[in-house]
């Protein structure tokens, strides 16, 4: 939830890189970050198909945005 709202806050029309993702992530929320959890997080949700990437970025999938704008 945290990399969903990420990207949209970060609002990156080619993607969004994960260090991007990762300096929000820390900036905007009181949390022990671990990275291996992290990059798990978005290799789990590319191949799910809620992300999507591109070279080193990664955009919510069409669904996942629909999803995403309803919740936030």
């Amino acid at each position: 939830d945290m990399i969903c709202e990420a990207i949209l806050a970060l609002k990156d029309r080619g993607g969004t890189s994960s260090i991007a993702l990762t300096n929000y992530i820390t900036n905007n929320n009181d949390i022990d970050f671990k990275s291996h959890v992290f990059r798990g997080a978005l290799k789990k949700h590319t191949e799910a198909g809620r992300l999507i990437r591109i070279k080193n970025s990664y955009k919510l999938s069409p669904e996942e945005k629909k999803l995403a704008l309803k919740r936030y």
